[in-house]
């Protein structure tokens, strides 16, 4: 399962992609996140920053406002909650169609954690008002 963690300058995500993946360079990952409460889903590109492929991929993905999100630099907006993904190779660096690419090479679940904010309120009068019958 990923955790992305808002309020941080990335979340590194570190996944076994190759042992599935197919093609040769250039090799480029299509994620598709679908909400499991809304249904709707958000893809985008996040480059490889591996430097020991043969092992593992890492990806830095970054949890942005609406004004902020650049799909092809993994920089996204999601609220919190959970989410299933799809991870798609292929050899274009700009498709986020996933019906376009050339297969998928993982699956599984993300898990977005949003840091709760506590308001104090204070200077409010505290009456206590008591009725007898």
């Amino acid at each position: 399962m990923i955790q992305l963690n808002e309020g941080t300058s990335g979340n590194i995500v570190a996944l076994t992609l190759n042992e599935n993946t197919t093609i040769s360079a250039p090799i480029y990952y299509l994620f598709e996140f679908i909400g499991q409460d809304t249904n709707t889903s958000v893809e985008f590109l996040a480059t490889d920053t591996t430097w020991d492929r043969c092992r593992f991929n890492l990806f830095n993905i970054e949890l942005v406002s609406v004004a902020n999100i650049d799909l092809t630099q993994a920089k996204i907006n999601l609220s919190g909650g959970r989410y299933k993904y799809n991870i798609y190779q292929q050899n274009s660096s700009s498709n986020l169609i996933p019906a376009n690419a050339l297969g998928v090479v993982e699956t599984g679940f993300v898990q977005v954690n949003i840091p709760i904010t506590q308001t104090v309120y204070e200077d409010q009068e505290n009456n206590n008002i008591v009725y007898n019958g």
